[in-house]
């Protein structure tokens, strides 16, 4: 086994991907639903789904994005968690790109959060890390014993 993956696949590493993920997923999802008509209004602005998803659409996605970082926080579901975050990931960014190639910067991503932000190519490379991450962090981890530094 090459060194980059005894490194990704360190159980501490795994965990801290799966943590920081997690973290990330949780605050989007708890901000999107706090401000649902706020965030229905960012998809419907994105013109990639039919007027009659948008408001389902906008219910169902933080949902996902919460389930997503629960089960990312635990061992025994993080391989479920890793595949929601993939997927909500994918679809998010999809529509990033959809709407960048479409020349519509000046749309508010919806991402969640106090501020607001547009649409870049920064976004979708800061997503596209993100995705990359969920493959280390839905691994359970090499089976090694932790020691005290681990916990530190």
């Amino acid at each position: 086994m090459d060194i980059l993956a005894l490194f990704l696949f360190d159980p501490v590493v795994t965990r801290v991907f799966a943590a920081t993920l997690s973290i990330i997923l949780l605050v989007g999802g708890w901000q999107k639903l706090r401000e649902p008509e706020v965030f229905a209004a960012a998809i419907e602005n994105y013109r990639v789904l039919p007027e009659v998803l948008v408001h389902p659409f906008a219910r169902l996605l933080p949902v996902l994005e919460l389930a997503a970082g629960i089960t990312l926080l635990f061992p025994a579901s993080c391989e479920w968690g890793g595949l929601i975050a993939a997927a909500v990931m994918l679809a998010v960014t999809g529509a990033v790109v959809i709407n960048l190639w479409r020349g519509q910067r000046e749309i508010d991503c919806g991402c969640g959060g106090m501020s607001s932000q547009p649409l870049s190519w920064a976004l979708v490379a800061r997503n596209a890390v993100l995705l990359l991450l969920t493959w280390p962090a839905s691994q359970q981890g090499a089976s090694r014993s932790l020691f005290v530094g681990d916990y530190v």
